[in-house]
């Protein structure tokens, strides 16, 4: 291998395949070698440890008959005409093996594995069912009389150097094939722990599993052969960023999606709710579908509705109303929908899917269900609360679910709207970082406070520390990168704000970690809600993060919490005055908690807004008549 590092220019392509098939060799004889019992200690290892399980050299076995085939110039490719499919359905695959090489070589083109149905087109309407094997699907091999592919003969047919040849197949999805989803995500969690699928043992720890839908280039016979995987793919055009490919996945029929996904809903709030279920249509055929929920019982089931569909990716929306059991007490409740086609076969699951540019889109089956929690919650009386979104930020949609008068904002309109008639403005996680307005409109947003206004900033990254953007020192960070946490400071020094630490911040990653009251008589923790121990149960994934961790004396922590084994924090709620208003900054994930429909933490924020709330539900006093915001400097 080090030669062959040293091989690598066009020119000295024999020499550098002549040393991959020596490296081979060699490699094969180590693995006989082992399997001849001749290392005794390393069988005996293998035997006892499950992880260890089967081949130790197959990886790097693979890894080496990829390098070989490069340097051959061998390519294998396949596209499909659909990148989504449904269980028993008939798709089309162009497959093609080219040799860019400058030598002529034997080669042969597998496709897919044992689970799907291979078939060549003969011609417009004939086809010839394929032979599979039990592990490498269908296999094809260059045909000399077409120059094409056709299925493989003995020994392999060879390819000139560069020649394309290519066949036209039909793959048939196996009607009890599962949807699309990862390996690690087939299996309901034990806890916070992934269970990974046993019958996929050769995926385990990699990022993605083998594709189902591939194509696999072979050069050479027998123990000495290479073989290299592709993905089969759905190949698009856009007109903007060009030539773009997608796997193919196996998708529902149905596919059934329910919103909310979860939600609270106040006792004392309206007895009925909108519950929206959208189904979208994976089949090219007609499909006729009868949508229904699935309540817990005592609850008033609302009538079914039906569709026919039509046509393969058409969706629709139904929107049902849920009553509220008269007199039911404070809890969680599982509402689902259920679809059935009109052969009975019922639909329950929808696929998610992540789909970035710079990423292989992945796909996941989701369990169209939703947790909704009754909750006793007490509502501020507030006119309009503005509020600034930041990333991956869905707190506005939760508050307008429980009623709250929200209307959402950017960083450019906090420099040009009339302020005067918001009671609160509240900053999403990170908005600092992702509008780029909101740091030239901070001015105004102090002003906004100053003047009998409630700002309420959630959790921020350095840049607004770094940045001074909140109105009396404050700082983020207590260590450098890889040191353990430190203890926060309750009573700094005033004006002894230090620049944060680039590479750590306070957080508390537990999210059962205990909380504690530093002063239980704060109105934040008694009104409109008197909260308690119970308001700090179900809370997911953490507590919070980017505590602050020093501040000036203006500043009121009103929390304190920590993970097992570190420091008290108190910098994850801080509340300060600020002229005829207040200012908090807040770590608290309030960004995960709402819209999972945590009730403890509707309850808190509902009294963090309560700070705006004046007697009969008036903001402001005589200044309040201006629309104009004095924009003051301290």
């Amino acid at each position: 291998i080090d030669s062959a590092r040293a091989a690598l220019a066009p020119g000295a392509r024999d020499q550098l395949r002549g040393l991959l098939g020596r490296a081979t060799e060699d490699l094969l004889l180590a693995r006989r070698a082992v399997n001849d019992g001749q290392n005794v200690s390393v069988m005996r290892r293998l035997r006892l440890d499950p992880v260890l399980e089967g081949d130790p050299f197959e990886g790097e076995i693979s890894r080496l008959a990829q390098v070989r085939l490069t340097a051959l110039g061998l390519v294998a490719d396949g596209v499909s005409e659909d990148a989504r499919v449904i269980p028993g359905q008939r798709v089309r695959v162009v497959t093609s093996l080219w040799n860019t090489g400058d030598s002529t070589t034997a080669a042969a083109l597998c496709v897919g594995a044992a689970r799907l149905a291979w078939a060549i087109l003969v011609d417009s309407t004939n086809s010839r069912d394929l032979e599979r094997g039990s592990s490498r699907g269908a296999c094809l091999s260059p045909d000399r009389t077409t120059g094409g592919l056709a299925p493989r003969t003995t020994p392999l047919e060879t390819l000139a150097a560069g020649q394309l040849a290519s066949a036209r197949l039909t793959a048939t999805v196996p009607e009890e094939m599962d949807y699309s989803t990862p390996y690690f995500l087939r299996l309901p969690r034990v806890g916070d722990l992934y269970q990974w699928d046993p019958d996929d043992r050769a995926s385990w720890g990699r990022p993605f599993e083998q594709p189902g839908w591939a194509v696999q280039a072979q050069v050479g016979e027998g123990e000495s052969s290479a073989r290299t995987t592709r993905e089969i793919a759905f190949r698009g055009n856009d007109q903007g960023s060009g030539e773009f490919r997608r796997p193919v996945v196996v998708v529902p029929r149905l596919d059934v999606r329910l919103e909310p996904g979860g939600e609270l809903w106040s006792l004392s709030g309206a007895a009925t709710r909108s519950v929206t279920v959208t189904v979208t249509h994976g089949a090219r055929d007609t499909t006729r579908a009868t949508v229904e929920l699935v309540l817990p019982a005592g609850w008033s089931v609302p009538p079914a509705q039906r569709h026919d569909f039509t046509r393969e990716d058409e969706r629709r929306t139904f929107r049902f109303t849920v009553r509220v059991p008269p007199g039911i007490r404070a809890g969680s409740f599982e509402l689902s929908a259920v679809v059935t086609d009109r052969r009975g076969q019922p639909f329950d699951v929808g696929l998610r899917e992540m789909e970035h540019a710079h990423v292989r889109s992945r796909t996941w089956a989701v369990r169209a269900a939703a947790t909704i929690h009754l909750a006793d919650l007490v509502l501020p009386v507030l006119r309009r609360v503005a509020y600034l979104r930041g990333a991956a930020d869905h707190v506005p949609e939760a508050l307008l679910g429980i009623g709250l008068p929200v209307e959402v904002i950017t960083g450019a309109d906090l420099g040009r709207v009339k302020l005067a008639g918001f009671d609160a403005i509240v900053i999403g996680p990170r908005a600092w970082e992702t509008d780029p307005d909101l740091p030239a409109a901070n001015e105004r947003l102090l002003a906004f406070a100053r003047q009998g206004g409630l700002v309420l900033v959630q959790y921020q990254q350095y840049g607004y520390f770094l940045g001074g953007f909140a109105p009396f020192p404050l700082t983020v960070g207590s260590r450098a990168p890889g040191t353990t946490g430190t203890a926060t400071a309750t009573a700094p020094r005033s004006g002894s704000a230090a620049p944060a630490l680039l590479g750590g911040h306070d957080r508390v990653t537990d999210e059962n970690a205990a909380v504690t009251a530093i002063n239980p008589l704060h109105p934040v923790l008694r009104r409109p809600n008197r909260l308690g121990p119970a308001d700090w149960d179900g809370w997911v994934q953490e507590r919070g993060l980017y505590f602050a961790h020093s501040w000036d004396r203006p500043w009121q922590p009103i929390l304190e919490m920590h993970d097992p084994g570190e420091l008290p924090l108190q910098g994850g709620l801080l509340i300060a005055p600020l002229g005829r208003g207040t200012y908090v900054y807040t770590g608290l994930s309030f960004f995960r908690q709402l819209p999972a429909g945590v009730p403890g933490a509707y309850r808190l924020f509902a009294n963090l807004l309560g700070l705006a709330e004046r007697q009969g539900g008036a903001r402001r006093g005589p200044a309040a008549a201006s629309d104009t915001l004095k924009v003051e400097r301290e």
